[in-house]
């Protein structure tokens, strides 16, 4: 009993430096960023602002394409989705979590004026996570 318990004990101490997911972070490379201005904002205004966006993420050379709809099927003239395709896995060094948090990081300045989410895309065009 006392080597069964100390099994017992050592195993739960010995879990603290196990990771607590089985399986890695899914890299589809491939996801989305919101952008919603003040309400009121023009299209023009939307627009012109989201082409700064678009250049930042341009910028990075682990992107491959970029997206971008202005407005939205709402008729709201202040916001603006961003599609976003990574180079090939292979082909880069970040994963898709790390490539969101940098572009995360790049567009912090703009945050002031808007709010801009960086998040996973699925298929069907629905936020997954943000």
């Amino acid at each position: 009993m006392l080597i069964a318990f100390g099994i017992f004990v050592g195993s739960l101490v010995l879990g603290k430096f196990i990771s607590k997911t089985f399986l890695p972070p899914n890299d589809i490379g491939e996801f989305q960023v919101s952008l919603e201005l003040p309400t009121g904002t023009s299209l023009e205004a939307t627009d012109q602002y989201s082409q700064r966006i678009e250049q930042i993420i341009k910028a990075e050379k682990y992107v491959r394409l970029v997206t971008r709809t202005v407005g939205s099927i709402q008729l709201e003239s202040n916001k603006a989705e961003f599609y976003i395709s990574l180079v090939p896995a292979k082909d880069r060094s970040l994963n898709t979590t790390q490539a969101k948090v940098m572009i995360r990081e790049k567009l912090e300045p703009l945050m002031k004026d808007g709010l801009i989410q960086v998040s996973d895309y699925d298929i069907s065009g629905r936020v997954r996570s943000r």
